[in-house]
């Protein structure tokens, strides 16, 4: 059973956000499924990918929050911030000294990444509704 399943109450209602959402979330269920596995150098390339791809993620929804000129812009960027900083501390400590993926780093993924969806870019979207933002 993945990690994490994509359902409507993580819906946006913008496409492409959704549509990125859905990658990140596969691809921490992608990371699960290496749970317990030796196999460091697949784990690896999927955390690299997972990091780009979050980083990706992060400029395209914060060039839009630029655009719509979002309030609460400067907090939502330090979230993404911060949230690229611990991934990369669990990505050094891995390369370093891990045999296979720990438990913690799937949770904090999981739990991130859903509750960040639900509250912090619900709040976007409630101000583009607020503001009859549509594009």
């Amino acid at each position: 059973m993945p990690i994490i399943e994509w359902n409507e109450k993580y819906s946006t209602g913008l496409p492409e956000i959704d549509h990125q959402h859905q990658i990140l979330i596969s691809l921490i269920n992608t990371l699960d499924t290496f749970r317990g596995s030796d196999d460091k150098p697949a784990l690896e390339q999927i955390l690299d990918t997972l990091v780009e791809y979050t980083k990706s993620h992060f400029s395209n929804e914060e060039i839009m929050l630029k655009n719509i000129k979002y309030p609460g812009f400067s907090e939502h960027q330090k979230q993404h911030l911060k949230f690229i900083s611990q991934i990369e501390q669990f990505k050094d400590k891995f390369r370093k000294n891990a045999d296979n993926l720990g438990d913690d780093l799937l949770d904090f993924l999981s739990d991130w990444l859903q509750a960040h969806i639900l509250h912090d870019d619900f709040a976007y979207v409630d101000f583009r509704k607020k503001n009859s933002i549509k594009s």
